[in-house]
């Protein structure tokens, strides 16, 4: 009885990997440096963090405003439930 062997790309792959790792291995880095301190950051950004942090205040005072105004049109005695999920 004759038998064909077939090999495996992706074993290979692993064996490669595992018995020549220099040679071999995952070459993704990635370096990243970035200001941890808000003191470090330039200008420019900490304008534009502010800015964003300014917007998302005011449309979440508007929608409270808006339950609040919601809330005062209902009959006596009636509530609203929130169905967002907010």
């Amino acid at each position: 009885m004759l038998y064909e062997t077939e090999y495996s790309d992706s074993l290979l792959q692993f064996l490669l990997k595992a018995n020549n790792p220099d040679k071999f291995k995952d070459r993704s880095q990635m370096d990243v440096n970035f200001p941890t301190r808000w003191e470090d950051l330039p200008e420019s950004i900490q304008a534009e963090i502010i800015e964003n942090l300014n917007a998302r205040v005011q449309a979440l005072e508007a929608e409270e405003r808006a339950k609040l105004e919601a809330q005062k049109q209902l009959p006596a005695g009636e509530q609203t439930v929130d169905v967002t999920g907010d």
